[in-house]
């Protein structure tokens, strides 16, 4: 499913297919109703006009009625699933055909208001400008303005200021609105663009602060912020958690032997490789050259223990010789698991310590830190 404006503020990036699009369709819904509060503004202050004795009782009535057609008509399209098919699904152009066909008819009923109805076009598009392409901007833009020339031909308006028009007069009028709207339309769509790519700016900016930038996973900074989270839950409530390293075998000799491209790829895949296997409230980040650091909130010894074994096992078995037919990568670990009580005692150095364990015994192997005075080997 592609990305839409309103997923920024409907904050629904994380969720999967279907719960984004149940989402989307209540917010459409939503605007439609909140369009259906406009037409209510619009017909009180009709109402106004009509007691005041300058337009016919009738038209916020009929104004009424075409507001209540509008809301009812595009509910039922984005309540019954019909709106999704098209590549629109707000119904965007058609909503703003329809809103600026019930000025027109409005117009036509009470010229004593026409300018009334004129602003309301800059509303209908300042609002839709956001959801259409510029070329249908442009087409909607086309349709009022001809459908306006027409109004104004078949009843010439009373209030444009204009005693007696004539048809060169009312063309004048018709250009005078026509090139205002339209760079209406342009100044929406360059803020629009400017606020688009403000967006993309800001998201690279926040990526780029959390994400190492070859392999993907979390940096530095992010992990240990991710370390601290999980350490204060532990202080706070006596959550325990796990903290995990894990080092590349022989990394450098690889980087001698294929290159240095060849290394990256490594690095690369051995994320790819993690993120298949951890869940979801696991952290990995980048520690520092092939080194990787893992925060399991909520895990025991046990847990952690089998985790990063299987982690292990998956990057040795991966089909290295896709790369070069005589590559093999392995990786040592270390893990401990982190008490309330060993929370303040450097928990990283102990992970550290375990790893450092690990690759004394050969390699290729996961070891767990025992609090004791010495490293205990599972």
């Amino acid at each position: 499913m592609q990305f839409e404006l309103d997923d920024v503020w409907l904050d629904e990036l994380g969720m999967n297919s279907g719960e984004r699009l149940k989402k989307r369709r209540n917010y459409r819904m939503l605007m439609v109703g909140a369009v259906g509060a406009s037409y209510l503004v619009d017909m009180g202050v009709l109402y106004g006009f009509a007691a005041a004795g300058t337009i016919d009782m009738q038209v916020p009535a009929v104004y009424g009625g075409l507001g209540l057609g509008h809301v009812v008509l595009f509910l039922l399209l984005h309540y019954s699933g019909f709106s999704e098919r098209f590549e629109n699904s707000h119904l965007t152009l058609w909503q703003m055909c329809y809103a600026i066909t019930a000025q027109l008819i409005g117009m036509t009923l009470a010229p004593q208001v026409l300018t009334f109805f004129l602003a309301i076009i800059f509303i209908i598009f300042a609002f839709g400008v956001l959801r259409i392409s510029l070329r249908e901007a442009l087409v909607v833009w086309l349709f009022a303005c001809l459908a306006i020339l027409v109004t104004f031909m078949v009843l010439p308006p009373a209030s444009e200021g204009l005693s007696e028009p004539s048809r060169t007069e009312l063309l004048l009028v018709l250009a005078a609105f026509g090139t205002i709207l339209l760079r209406t339309i342009a100044l929406g769509y360059y803020g629009l663009k400017l606020r688009m790519r403000m967006l993309s700016h800001t998201r690279k900016f926040e990526s780029e602060a959390h994400s190492d930038s070859l392999t993907g996973a979390m940096n530095r900074r992010a992990i240990l912020r991710a370390f601290e989270e999980s350490a204060t839950l532990c202080r706070r409530k006596a959550i325990p958690f796990c903290v995990a390293i894990l080092d590349v075998d022989h990394f450098k000799q690889i980087n001698d032997t294929y290159g240095h491209p060849v290394g990256d790829r490594v690095l690369r895949q051995i994320v790819r490789s993690v993120e298949e296997t951890v869940r979801v409230s696991d952290k990995v980040g980048r520690f520092g050259g092939e080194e990787f650091l893992f925060v399991f909130p909520a895990t025991t010894e046990d847990e952690g223990f089998t985790l990063m074994e299987r982690i292990r096992l998956n990057i040795r078995e991966y089909g290295w010789h896709a790369i070069d037919k005589s590559l093999t990568v392995t990786v040592s670990c270390g893990i401990s698991e982190i008490t309330p009580i060993l929370i303040d005692r450097e928990p990283i150095s102990r992970a550290d310590a375990a790893l450092y364990a690990a690759k004394q015994n050969g390699r290729d192997q996961t070891k767990v830190y025992v609090e004791a005075e010495h490293i205990a080997f599972v």
